[in-house]
């Protein structure tokens, strides 16, 4: 089995939506839309008060940056509070999406930083940075603050050598042709989310950094036996790592990862700008799951009748619905034993049973993976059942252990909810299969579905695993968990896998699998016998044990 670097280019173009919440007090609807009155200069000041002392700062000197420079690679995330600060003095305040806005420029004071948003997986720069411009954003709500830097950088064919149309676009107004992406972080360098703009249109974003359809063309760069386990197992698209390049005085001192983007599918139409809705709760510097990251290369959409929202640029993090109502349903996904009744009714379906007894076949016959997908004939009932029918899928002789199951959600194909293949060398489940959740549950096919779509899938998805002694059934019941392991494992994927195969050497895959999720997944087996049951480890002694749960 392999240790490889595949699944840090995994990733697909999902689509913008608003954060949906449930308030517990009444709320006033303000249909101002963008009011533009002005908040006044008491508003700065008190903004300058808290931002000064949320973030204290002294900034680094000059003289430094050729330190800082080499350390650039590992110091990824640039935190501006040390080396830019805002200019009070030429602040301007006003109000927008009903919520007040002191944005300003920065220091002249401040050391001058510039922005390359970069293309890692060529090393080519999409936008330069000397068309870069950064800036503060503080919003206020009535009750407190929220700080954000935002960096412009324009397209070079948009400047056309007029650097004057740096100044052209800002938060509150943009200019109605520029081309280029505005990235917000937080002052402290936390990536928030992007947009981009082609000729004065919003480009469709996707929600989330790491997701794909995963179809196509694999990307294996070598391996690593592991004896027992093997972290990826599944080709994917070509994709690509978006970095944020920054540099002080010239000189780069923060390479930051971004994000990820893979062949994006059709944008949702509509998918592009925010309009001006009433919102009934503050953002935050937190980002949803589903913010937004700018896709380059995405078709233009008509643009939208009427203009673009307000003229100005997207918030940092979209505002929340007016006064919505949500239903609120029990997840029982992080009980383990919540699920055994579903896990067993499933392996007694007659078409699940008959694709693992043909893996079992398989594996007495073939040294290449063998899988298929398990696909619901309907969804819309709420159950699991009944399934349809699928290809039996196998690996190439190039790639034994790596295949390329397609997901679908539609009715001629069925819903795919999980994907089952064989371990031919005994290995148990690997991050890969995980992994393989959680980018479905971003693929396109799915969220066009819609956001209860998007649940049903996470409420009932499984991988399994067949081997020749027993098999295995892993599920995720922390998705958000998930999606920050799996960033850290794009963030360093060597270091990752190598913590993972040291640990299944020295106890079990086991143990391996769930140390390297923390709890973040459920993890099954039927011992070789007739039905499931959990597993938990002692993290203390890396032992693997049966978790007793209650009669069903």
């Amino acid at each position: 089995m392999k240790i490889n670097n595949t699944l840090k280019k995994l990733s697909a173009a999902v689509f913008f939506t608003f954060i949906i919440v449930l308030i517990l007090h009444s709320c006033k609807k303000d249909n101002r839309g963008a009011n533009t009155s002005t908040i006044g200069p008491p508003v700065i000041s008190q903004a300058k008060a808290w931002y000064e002392s949320t973030y204290p700062a002294t900034l680094v000197a000059a003289a430094n940056v050729k330190t800082r420079a080499l350390n650039a690679a590992s110091n990824g995330i640039f935190d501006y509070t040390q080396h830019i600060k805002p200019d009070w003095v030429r602040g301007a305040s006003y109000t927008r999406y009903n919520t007040g806005v002191v944005e300003l420029p920065i220091d002249p004071a401040s050391q001058k930083i510039s922005s390359d948003f970069k293309n890692m997986t060529n090393g080519n720069v999409l936008y330069n940075k000397k068309y870069s411009r950064s800036s503060f954003l503080l919003l206020y709500d009535g009750k407190g603050y929220q700080a954000y830097v935002m960096t412009i950088i324009a397209d070079s064919a948009y400047v056309n050598n007029d650097m004057s149309k740096l100044a052209l676009t800002t938060y509150k107004k943009r200019d109605p042709n520029f081309s280029g992406v505005v990235v917000y972080f937080t002052p402290t360098g936390k990536f928030i989310s992007s947009y981009g703009y082609k000729n004065g249109t919003l480009l469709p974003p996707t929600p989330d950094a790491s997701a794909a359809n995963t179809t196509s063309v694999s990307h294996h760069t070598g391996g690593v036996a592991t004896g027992r386990f093997h972290a990826d197992e599944y080709a994917v698209n070509d994709c690509i790592d978006w970095y944020l390049d920054t540099y002080e005085d010239d000189v780069l001192i923060s390479s930051e990862y971004l994000y990820t983007t893979c062949s994006p599918g059709t944008p949702t139409p509509g998918g592009g700008s925010p309009t001006s809705p009433t919102p009934c709760t503050t953002p935050t510097t937190t980002p949803p799951a589903d913010a937004a990251r700018f896709v380059p290369d995405v078709p233009i959409p008509t643009p939208t009748p009427g203009g673009d929202g307000d003229g100005g640029l997207p918030p940092p993090v979209p505002p929340a619905a007016p006064c919505p109502v949500t239903t609120t349903v029990a997840d029982t996904t992080n009980n383990p034993c919540a699920q055994l009744a579903k896990l067993n009714a499933a392996i007694a379906n007659a078409i699940i049973e008959q694709q693992n007894q043909a893996l079992l076949i398989d594996l007495a016959t073939s040294s290449l993976e063998n899988g298929y997908d398990q696909n619901l004939k309907s969804w819309t009932s709420g159950t699991t059942g009944p399934y349809v029918p699928t290809p039996e899928l196998t690996a190439s002789s190039a790639t034994p252990d790596q295949m390329n199951p397609p997901f679908n959600w539609d009715s001629t194909n069925g819903f795919t909810i999980g994907f089952s293949h064989d371990h031919p060398n005994g290995s148990g489940p690997s991050p890969a299969d995980i992994f393989y959740m959680l980018l479905n549950s971003k693929n396109s096919k799915l969220t066009a579905a819609g956001q209860q779509a998007v649940n049903f899938y996470k409420t009932n998805a499984s991988v399994t695993i067949v081997t020749s002694t027993n098999n295995y059934v892993v599920t995720i019941n922390n998705w958000d968990a998930v999606q920050t392991i799996y960033n850290k494992y794009i963030a360093n994927p060597a270091a990752f896998n190598a913590n993972v195969v040291k640990t299944s050497q020295t106890s079990s895959y086991e143990a391996a699998l769930l140390l390297a999720f923390n709890g973040a997944i459920n993890l099954y087996t039927d011992g070789g016998l007739t039905n499931y049951y959990p597993l938990t480890i002692n993290t203390t002694t890396n032992k693997v044990s049966e978790v007793q749960c209650p009669t069903m």
